[in-house]
C-alpha cells in the first residue's frame, strides 16, 4: 500500500512548538478484516488541517468498506472512518477557518480511525463550547453529529426534497440517521415522518418524533401497515387521504424494492442510500416504476465534492448544531470501543445491535 504522507510533522507556529509522532496507529482493510496498523502521520495538504483524533463515528459504510465492498475514493485514505472529532495540532497553506489548538468535528472521505487524520478547512465545523445544560460537550457526543446529521439533511432536503405534509417512509429508522431523520423532518420539514424498524427498536424510533412506528417484522409484509399509518396521519393533520406515500429514504435496496412500489403514490421519491438488503431487484420492478413514475434517486456522500460537503457542514454547523446545545435534538450514543476493538465495533454495526452511535475512541 502507497501512502501520501510526510515522516517529519512540524506546526506552522514556531512560537507554540509540539512534538508530533512520525508514526500513527490505524484501522485498515486486510483481507475483508479492520486490522490496526502502524503508519506515518499524514501531512496536511493546501487549506487542510491535521487532527489528533479524540473519537471517531462507526457507519455502516465502514461495515462495506471493511468486507471490501466500498473503496475510497481516488485521493482519500485508506484507512477506515468517515467522521471524527479532533483538535487542530498542525494547519497547512493557506488555512485561515481553524486555528492550532481548535477542536472540531468533520466528515472525512477515509482515515478517520486513525490517532491522527487530515480533514478540509472549510469541511470542518468548530465544535460548541457547551452541551445540553450548559455542561461541556464531550467528544463521544459530538461525533454522534456529523456524518450522521449531514446525512439525514442530505437524504431529506437537498434529494428527497420533502415537503410540509408530506408522508415520508424511513426505513432502520432506529439508525443514527434515521433517527436523526425523524427529528429533522419534525422540526423543519414538518413532514410526516413513517418508521419501519424490528420490534426492538420502535421505542427509540418514537422518542425521537416518528409520527408512527410499524414494525417490519420478517421484512416481507410491512407495506399495508404503512399504508395504513401514512392515511391515519393524514387525517390526524386534517389532511385528505391518499393512495401511497410520497418519500421513501431507503438503506437496504433489494429486499424492499417491491413493497417501497407498493406504498409509494403518483410521482413518489425513492431515495437510495445504501443497499443492506442487496443489489438485484427482484420481479417487474421497472413497470411499476413507469406506471407509478416513480423518481429512483440514487445517492452518497463520501465522493462529494469539497464545496458540497462544506456547504451541507455550515448548514449542519448554523442549523442543527444549535439545536443540539439546546436540547431540542438527540443523538443517543449506544457504545464506545477503543480503536484496537474497531472489528467488534463493526461487528455490532453489521448485526445491527446497536440502538444509536458507535463511536471508536483512539
Amino acid at each position: 500500500l502507497k501512502f501520501c504522507v510526510c515522516c517529519s510533522i512540524g506546526v506552522s507556529d514556531p512560537s507554540k512548538p509540539m512534538a508530533l509522532p512520525m508514526f500513527m496507529k490505524g484501522v485498515l482493510c486486510v483481507d475483508k478484516e479492520a486490522k490496526v496498523i502502524e503508519v506515518p502521520v499524514p501531512q496536511p495538504g493546501e487549506h487542510e488541517l491535521l487532527l489528533k483524533v479524540e473519537a471517531a463515528g462507526v457507519n455502516r459504510a465502514d461495515c462495506m468498506q471493511a468486507a471490501g465492498n466500498y473503496p475510497p475514493p481516488p485521493g482519500a485514505s485508506e484507512l477506515l472512518g468517515l467522521e471524527v472529532v479532533g483538535t487542530v495540532v498542525k494547519c497547512g497553506l493557506n488555512t485561515s477557518k481553524h486555528a492550532e489548538g481548535a477542536r472540531v468535528m468533520s466528515i472525512l472521505a477515509g482515515g478517520g480511525y486513525a490517532e491522527y487524520c487530515v480533514v478540509h478547512e472549510l469541511v470542518a465545523m468548530a465544535c460548541p463550547e457547551t452541551w445540553r445544560g450548559g455542561e461541556a460537550a464531550t467528544s463521544v457526543e459530538l461525533c454522534a453529529i456529523p456524518e450522521t446529521w449531514s446525512t439525514a439533511h442530505q437524504l431529506l432536503h437537498l434529494v428527497g426534497k420533502a415537503q410540509e405534509n408530506e408522508v415520508v417512509v424511513v426505513h432502520a429508522g432506529a439508525s443514527g440517521v434515521g433517527i436523526a431523520a425523524c427529528q429533522i423532518a419534525k422540526h423543519f420539514t414538518k413532514a410526516i415522518a413513517i418508521v419501519t424498524c424490528s420490534a426492538s427498536k420502535m421505542q427509540a424510533a418514537k422518542d425521537a418524533g416518528a409520527a408512527a412506528v410499524v414494525d417490519r417484522g420478517d421484512g416481507t409484509g410491512w407495506a399495508a401497515a404503512v399504508l395504513e399509518a401514512a392515511n391515519k396521519e393524514r387525517e390526524a393533520r386534517g389532511l385528505p387521504a391518499k393512495t401511497g406515500v410520497e418519500v421513501v429514504l431507503d438503506p437496504v435496496g433489494a429486499s424492499y424494492c417491491e413493497q417501497n412500489c407498493e406504498i409509494l403514490a403518483m410521482d413518489g421519491r425513492w431515495v437510495v442510500y445504501g443497499l443492506m438488503g442487496g443489489m438485484t431487484a427482484p420481479g417487474p420492478l421497472l413497470g411499476k416504476v413507469l406506471t407509478k413514475r416513480i423518481q429512483i434517486l440514487g445517492t452518497t456522500l463520501r465522493a462529494r465534492t469539497v464545496e458540497y460537503k462544506a456547504e451541507l457542514s455550515d448548514h449542519v454547523s448554523t442549523q442543527i448544531v444549535p439545536l443540539h446545545v439546546s436540547g431540542d435534538f438527540r443523538a443517543p450514543v449506544c457504545k464506545t470501543f477503543k480503536l484496537e476493538e474497531a472489528a467488534d465495533a463493526l461487528k455490532m454495526m453489521s448485526e445491527s445491535q446497536n440502538l444509536g452511535k458507535i463511536v471508536l475512541v483512539p
